[in-house]
């Protein structure tokens, strides 16, 4: 992990894919923490690295009017001062409420942008949230990731270029090509390098 520090993921995503990965997505998890007080026990997967899975039914806590603050994550995350370094946290590309407790609780947010025309309608989308969140005088760093991009130098430089254009020293500047055209090996160094350009600030 990162400086070997102790760091925590969570998965806020109704479609609990990181709980899926771990072979947590039976477990109880944040659905329940959401509409309780605390946060459940987390599961320790490695050395320094713990996560609280998606939990049960996460999707219908969405419509949950005990979120209508959006401040819930943020004051069950409170009770974790001191403890953790880095944490996490998974959520939908969606505009709902879960996402909205994400990004009230992030100091800093990380926008994965694929070569899919979808991705770049909804990075527009992300804008407005951007605003909002400035009005209520939050201020998270924003950080945007080229991701699953084709390992082709002029496909990749086109990209950098029209990103940086709109989004000057917010391009990290490791990018994570399209697995099928990686080696997992060389896939895992990538990420490794994506952690440092997090903790460094280094951008294209």
């Amino acid at each position: 992990m990162a400086l070997n520090q102790p760091s925590l993921m969570i998965d806020l995503c109704p479609d609990a894919s990181l709980s899926k990965q771990l072979g947590l997505d039976a477990e109880l998890g944040m659905a329940e923490a959401m509409m309780g007080t605390q946060l459940p026990v987390s599961t320790t997967i490695e050395s320094q690295l713990s996560v609280v899975p998606a939990g049960q039914q996460l999707e219908q806590i969405e419509q949950s009017s005990g979120l209508a603050n959006g401040l819930k994550l943020n004051k069950l995350l409170d009770n974790l001062s001191g403890q953790i370094s880095f944490i996490l946290i998974d959520c939908p590309d969606s505009d709902g409420m879960l996402n909205a407790n994400a990004l009230l609780a992030a100091d800093e947010i990380l926008i994965p942008v694929t070569p899919q025309q979808s991705a770049w309608q909804g990075l527009a989308q992300m804008m407005p949230v951007m605003r909002r969140l400035r009005r209520l005088n939050r201020k998270p760093l924003f950080w945007l990731l080229l991701n699953a991009v084709p390992d082709e130098p002029k496909i990749i430089q086109a990209y950098c270029d029209m990103l940086s254009h709109y989004f000057k020293a917010s391009v990290l500047r490791t990018v994570i090509y399209d697995f099928s055209q990686q080696k997992p090996e060389a896939q895992t160094e990538r990420y490794k390098a994506l952690a440092t350009d997090l903790l460094y600030g280094r951008t294209m």
